[in-house]
């Protein structure tokens, strides 16, 4: 699904479920449904969609559970797919809010002091509103993911989860704040470019769909300008991770001073 092989995704999916149900492996046999939702939301078929998120309510193994299938952030998407973009926007707060002072059950602390399993929620958020005009209402989360975002590039984990690997986690974050700028001025607009760039070479998180969908980056790169973009992709060609971080640290550092002389 990161590479945009829906179909292929839900081929996978359905035979592995099979396998799993026989043996009642019920907590892998939700988390699968769950990645069913999410393949059919990235092929459109959102009455399908709608069906697997439904299916991921039976047979939860324990609570934990819940924390890998992030039901309000679904629903915000079938709603957005559907049209019916104030729901989606709602739940799509629902989602962050629910997760400002939530205790994980699955997650280990963070040493950074950070909640990263928190974070692709908060910018799938802020992409969402950035994406129809209403920036406004998400403001504080908006303002929240620089500090995120520096902390996570500047402090990488040795060992991270499976389900929370940084490098990708940082991309949407990434892609995030270039939203926020492509949708600004002209010049904040030039800084989205080069943050639109470096998200893609950091392997953002492609899986709610339609928000982060080709046709959404497609868009931002609209507002940012082709030739500033395509600039942005030819300097970070190349670069090995390590690079990447330093490079997307001094794209934030520049932001900041934009921000500071307005």
């Amino acid at each position: 699904m990161q590479v945009e092989r829906g179909e292929q995704a839900r081929h996978h999916l359905r035979a592995a479920l099979g396998a799993l149900e026989e043996i009642g492996a019920w907590s892998d046999v939700t988390q699968l449904r769950w990645a069913m939702v999410l393949a059919n939301l990235q092929l459109g078929d959102v009455d399908e969609a709608e069906q697997w998120l439904a299916l991921t309510e039976q047979n939860r193994a324990d609570d934990t559970v819940a924390e890998l299938v992030p039901d309000l952030a679904g629903r915000a998407e079938i709603s957005l797919a559907r049209g019916d973009v104030d729901a989606g926007l709602r739940l799509w707060r629902r989602a962050a809010d629910r997760l400002r002072t939530a205790e994980s059950q699955v997650f280990r602390d963070d040493p950074r002091g950070l909640r990263p399993w928190t974070v692709e929620t908060r910018a799938v958020a802020v992409i969402a509103h950035a994406q129809h005009g209403r920036l406004d209402l998400v403001a504080d989360i908006a303002g929240e993911l620089p500090r995120t975002l520096t902390a996570m590039l500047a402090e990488p984990l040795a060992r991270t989860s499976p389900h929370l690997e940084d490098f990708p986690i940082c991309g949407t974050l990434l892609l995030a704040l270039a939203w926020v700028d492509v949708t600004g001025d002209a010049r904040a607009a030039e800084y989205g470019a080069r943050l639109i760039a470096l998200a893609e070479r950091f392997r953002f998180l492609r899986d709610y769909q339609p928000t982060m969908s080709p046709a959404g980056v497609r868009r931002a790169i609209e507002l940012a300008g082709e030739p500033a973009y395509a600039e942005a992709v030819s300097a970070y060609a190349g670069l090995s991770r390590d690079d990447l971080r330093a490079a997307a640290l001094a794209a934030l550092r520049a932001r900041d001073q934009l921000s500071a002389t307005g």
